[in-house]
């Protein structure tokens, strides 16, 4: 019920019919579905969406006019990902999604349609006060900050973090990189970077030389 809810069959059921046993190889499960009508999006609305315009909005989405229409709110998931990593993409980390349901009959009873509204709270846009780093007990801090896509007095856009985070990560210098804003100013939007590295353990190179009766020079 819950496969066929998720893909539009709103009023889907399912049940157990009888059960038989095939000698030797198990027992047959006989199930009877009654699909009832499909519910599809008629329309997809956004309330609060401020600073993205809504065409920005909707290149990222899956559900969208025509498609069949979840029951579940949890089936919003990947589109409410998806818009919460474009807004902390732009600077907004705190934004808030969330998705209503509206049912709304055809005129001619066959039916359902369902309309989608998404109400947003963007939240304050981040700037970057100071980057602190941890954890580079042996590495430089210029090697640290020459892999960061971002510097302080930047707007912090998420996707120059986790860049950020890769690049460092591709030194392998590190076992282990975190990025996390700290000390933030719910007023003024300002936070800190903490970059915590683990670092990989350095390598010791030992050389020698020295005389030998039979091998006469001898290098290790």
């Amino acid at each position: 019920q819950n496969f066929y809810r998720n893909r539009g069959f709103h009023q889907a059921q399912a049940q157990l019919d009888s059960i038989t046993n095939i000698p030797d190889e198990g027992d047959v499960l006989h199930l009877s579905v009654d699909e009832g009508p499909r519910t599809f999006i008629s329309s997809v609305k956004f309330v609060g969406n401020g600073p993205l315009p809504e065409a920005k909005l909707r290149e990222v989405m899956v559900l969208l006019e025509g498609a069949p229409a979840p029951a579940d709110r949890n089936a919003y998931g990947r589109d409410i990902y998806a818009l919460l990593t474009l807004y902390r993409n732009e600077t907004f980390l705190a934004a808030q999604v969330v998705p209503q349901i509206d049912l709304q009959a055809y005129e001619d009873e066959s039916g359902v349609s369902a309309v989608i509204t998404y109400v947003i709270d963007p939240g304050l846009a981040h700037r970057v006060r100071r980057i602190e780093l941890a954890g580079n007990d042996f590495t430089h801090e210029n090697i640290l900050l020459r892999e960061m896509e971002i510097t302080a007095g930047e707007p912090l856009s998420w996707e120059a973090v986790e860049i950020s985070r890769h690049n460092l990560l591709n030194t392998t210098l590190f076992r282990d990189v975190t990025i996390a804003p700290v000390n933030v100013d719910t007023i003024s939007g300002e936070t800190d970077l903490a970059v915590r590295v683990i670092e990989r353990m350095p390598a010791f190179y030992e050389f020698g030389a020295g005389v030998g009766s039979l091998e006469r020079i001898r290098v290790l």
